[in-house]
């Protein structure tokens, strides 16, 4: 939903959703720092589904607090809050405890 940090940056994770590259993350599964989800695929819900797809991975390592900063996409913040995602700034959402 967002651009890279800089052009051809490979990106630390993929989103893979029935067999399909949906989208692609950098950061760390805690702190996220860039996120996109290709623009063939933000009409079909794919950034809920990116996100969940994150928490389930973060509870299976461990992960309590999850970081996206900075959000620049009004569509990505509004799905963070719908997800529990606490607004801490003009750009930052967190969630805590998420085991």
């Amino acid at each position: 939903m967002t651009g890279w940090a800089r052009s051809g940056d490979p990106p630390d994770y993929v989103l893979l959703y029935e067999g399909q590259q949906i989208g692609a993350m950098h950061g760390s599964l805690s702190s996220i720092s860039q996120i996109e989800i290709f623009e063939s695929h933000t009409k079909k819900g794919h950034g809920a589904k990116f996100v969940e797809l994150i928490e389930q991975e973060s509870k299976r390592q461990g992960i309590k607090k999850i970081v996206y900063d900075p959000v620049t996409n009004p569509m990505l913040g509004r799905i963070l809050k719908k997800l529990g995602y606490t607004q801490e700034s003009e750009l930052r959402y967190v969630k805590k405890d998420c085991l």
